[in-house]
């Protein structure tokens, strides 16, 4: 006897509603939430339920349903420069920063304005910062400070300047 299907002694046929859950995997990966009845035995499903939670191209997750297509993200934008956070959604393009550009040392200056490719050549000074340790910066100035010392972490600014080989001992002499 077919599930959906009430067979009487005359063979005449009347449709009955079975409630055994469908849980066939649909398209998408997720379960059917349908009843046997609703699917049609299984030859038909119904629209997936579950939300979609697709990956969007801003990295934010679809909040719509699986079967709605994904929107546009509708989430606050997150990009933001020295002067200030863009005040449109996600999805919006933001609008470019018009104020000088901040990057500058003692020595050299951007002249363009935020929103465009920095002309600061980049300094061949030696950073005068000290780290939290008290040490010496190993950066050039006007560039952010790495947070690794020389003296403290010796071995490790070693391994960054010249790879895992290991450092030649000078010949002794004879």
């Amino acid at each position: 006897m077919q599930c959906h299907v009430k067979q009487e002694a005359d063979n005449k046929q009347e449709p009955i509603k079975c409630w055994k859950k469908c849980n066939a995997e649909l398209d998408c990966g997720h379960i059917c939430s349908g009843n046997c009845f609703q699917c049609a035995g299984g030859s038909a499903h119904l629209p997936c339920a579950s939300p979609c939670n697709a990956q969007l191209i801003c990295f934010h997750r679809c909040h719509k349903g699986c079967n709605q297509g994904c929107a546009p993200c509708t989430k606050p934008c997150e990009t933001q420069c020295y002067h200030r956070k863009c005040p449109k959604l996600c999805s919006e393009a933001c609008p470019p920063c018009t104020a000088p550009c901040g990057w500058r040392c003692k020595h050299h200056q951007c002249t363009r304005l935020c929103h465009e490719p920095c002309d600061r050549p980049p300094c061949e000074v030696a950073c005068y910062k000290k780290l939290k340790c008290g040490h010496s910066c190993i950066g050039m100035c006007g560039e952010p400070c790495p947070q690794k010392c020389r003296v403290c972490n010796a071995e490790e600014v070693s391994e960054l300047f010249f790879g895992k080989r290991p450092i030649p001992r000078p010949a002794l002499c004879s």
